[in-house]
């Protein structure tokens, strides 16, 4: 986060952890903030020290503020709403967690009612709990009490009263209670009671929480995760059928397997080969289906006709599936020796052989010698039925939605990181997934409605096109869009001037690596360019960027002061100015430098940036 001062900062340690281990120095410094924000008192004599659970992720630090000083009040301005709640949350809870102990007194005052008119004795109780000192209560704006003390505790002392002292009944408030079910799991419930029982890592508890959403499996109702229908339905489907694998007990014991493979102490085959005993038992494998001994599959492959007409090569997707090609190549991984037939493989030669079955009857003899011909007449009847089937029909809605982007002049693809982005491709897949007969995704929608915001500049009637799609405007994600026709072309027209201003710079400097990124000046100029001749808008961002470009190359772009104040660009800053010193690290010439975003005044090596 920018603090204002010194760049931005981290505020708080690594958060995938669930370590509860703390430095040395932490401790320290909090010790003495304590001492000076709540008094010597509140001090422990020795830290507190904690033990982490036998799972916890001990390579880093508890989750906790590099800096005790930063507090909660001197970061808000610089922090979003829940950023500032999430970051209180954190600094109280480790200050307290380094506090002396609270000290509290129960007070309860039991009170009997029997006599020779009633048929039951009954016993009254009220209670109240006293804080003798706050301790690291006192880090807490409010008491934090759970909801069951709540319920029972009040506030404050009771009344002094003698043993055996006679009360008088004033009211008698008769009600019937009925025991309630257990409450609903909140987000933060569910992780405590994965995190309780082994389950899941600090890393996953996120997306466990996330999926079950995601998926409508639960819904968030007042706070809390309400199972849904299907939910319910999943969960006693799967418990049925795999009791064993949907077991806390199972998981949190795989947990600690994986643990000790990472700890060296067990062997991950032998892990997984029990694992998988144990799956092939709850999925009903069947053994049939398993991959035979190399001299089986010798025998079903020589069982084809040496003079077979094969079919002609079939092209699925980006793919090309030779039955020939195929056939020779399995017959030489079996004689070579060198690999054994995995279980894709085999069921590819199944599939194989139920589709020549028919024009060579050897080989239903050979699949019926070695107990395969059941399955193989299966596999028949299903190439059958898929024969039969009607063709897919492609989804409306997906090619509606395609249908824009049919003669666009794509993008060349592009470079990012390890990836590299090609819209053309990308296009051409989801195109031969609809006419193929399978839908979209909802992730696909969503990337492919961005794709047609993208090429809106190439787009006929693009507001029509827009209307027609829902698509959101990219105000959401990118800045504020033109909300109309008139808005557009006024924004185009003030961008217009800033871009033909990049086509004056000549002079590039290399691109510059920070941390993991590598930042390129050429680039990102040619990046906005063709944004801006596809879209004919820029985001707030990227118009921002695009200003702090032209102010750093201002030096290259003629009468650049004018036009800074007809285009409202920041002003060049004043050349370095020699001054009579020298550096003391290198011994160059110093110089005074003008800061471009403050108008401050610094000195600094002419070296600079190789000194």
């Amino acid at each position: 986060i920018d603090l204002g001062d010194g760049g931005p900062v981290g505020l708080i340690t690594y958060m995938r952890t669930d370590s509860v281990a703390v430095a040395q120095e932490a401790q320290e410094q909090a010790r003495e903030a304590i001492a000076a924000l709540y008094g010597k008192e509140y001090v422990p004599a020795t830290p507190n020290r904690f033990r982490s659970r036998q799972s916890a992720q001990e390579a880093h630090e508890a989750i906790r503020p590099t800096d005790v000083q930063r507090s909660p009040e001197a970061v808000a301005s610089y922090l979003t709403p829940p950023q500032l709640r999430l970051y209180t949350l954190i600094w109280r809870r480790f200050m307290a967690s380094q506090m002396e102990a609270a000290r509290q007194v129960d007070h309860a005052i039991d009170i009997e009612a029997r006599g020779s008119h009633l048929t039951h004795a009954y016993l009254f109780r009220a209670t109240a709990r006293e804080t003798v000192f706050p301790g690291y209560l006192a880090v807490y704006s409010v008491r934090e009490v759970d909801a069951e003390d709540e319920e029972n505790l009040l506030q404050g002392r009771l009344p002094d009263l003698a043993v055996g002292a006679l009360c008088r009944l004033l009211k008698l408030d008769r009600e019937q209670c009925f025991t309630s079910p257990p409450r609903r799991y909140s987000e933060a419930m569910l992780v405590k009671a994965l995190e309780q029982n082994g389950v899941g890592r600090p890393s996953t508890y996120a997306t466990i929480v996330n999926t079950i959403q995601d998926r409508d499996y639960a819904v968030k109702e007042k706070g809390l995760l309400v199972p849904t229908e299907l939910g319910f339905s999943v969960n006693d489907y799967l418990v049925q059928r795999m009791p064993s694998l949907f077991d806390i007990g199972f998981t949190a014991e795989m947990e600690a397997e994986l643990d000790q493979i990472e700890e060296g102490t067990l062997d991950w085959t032998r892990m997984l080969q029990g694992f998988y005993d144990k799956f092939r038992l709850w999925v009903q494998v069947d053994d049939a289906q398993a991959v035979p001994a190399a001299a089986v599959i010798r025998d079903l492959l020589e069982a084809f006709p040496k003079d077979l007409a094969w079919d002609a090569p079939a092209k699925r997707g980006r793919r090309t599936y030779d039955d020939a090609e195929f056939h020779a190549s399995i017959l030489q991984q079996i004689t070579d020796g060198s690999k054994a037939i995995s279980e894709r493989q085999w069921k590819a030669l199944i599939a194989l052989l139920a589709r020549y079955a028919e024009r060579c009857p050897a080989l239903l003899a050979a699949a019926e010698k070695h107990g395969l011909r059941q399955a193989v007449e299966a596999q028949m009847a299903a190439q059958e039925a898929r024969a039969a089937a009607p063709p897919p029909t492609p989804n409306e809605a997906d090619l509606k939605l395609l249908a824009p982007l049919a003669n666009v002049t794509w993008e060349a693809p592009a470079k990012r990181g390890r990836r590299t982005y090609d819209d053309a491709r990308f296009y051409k897949s989801l195109r031969r997934q609809v006419e193929e007969g399978r839908a979209l995704s909802s992730a696909q929608t969503e990337a492919l409605k961005r794709l047609v915001s993208r090429y809106a500049s190439q787009i006929p009637d693009f507001e029509r096109v827009a209307a027609d799609l829902a698509l959101a405007t990219e105000s959401g994600t990118a800045g504020t869009a033109p909300e109309n026709a008139e808005a557009a072309a006024a924004q185009r027209e003030a961008l217009q001037p800033l871009i033909d201003l990049l086509a004056l710079i000549h002079d590039w400097d290399p691109p510059a690596a920070k941390g993991r990124r590598t930042f390129d000046d050429r680039e990102f100029a040619e990046s906005l360019t063709r944004q801006f001749q596809q879209k004919g808008t820029l985001s707030d961002r990227q118009q921002g960027a695009l200003r702090k470009v032209l102010s750093k190359y201002a030096g290259q772009i003629p009468d650049y002061e004018t036009r800074a104040s007809e285009l409202g660009l920041q002003a060049p800053s004043a050349a370095p100015t020699p001054v009579d010193a020298v550096c003391p690290e290198c011994g160059a010439p110093m110089l005074q430098r003008t800061n471009r975003r403050k108008g401050t005044t610094f000195y600094g090596c002419s070296a600079f940036p190789k000194c």
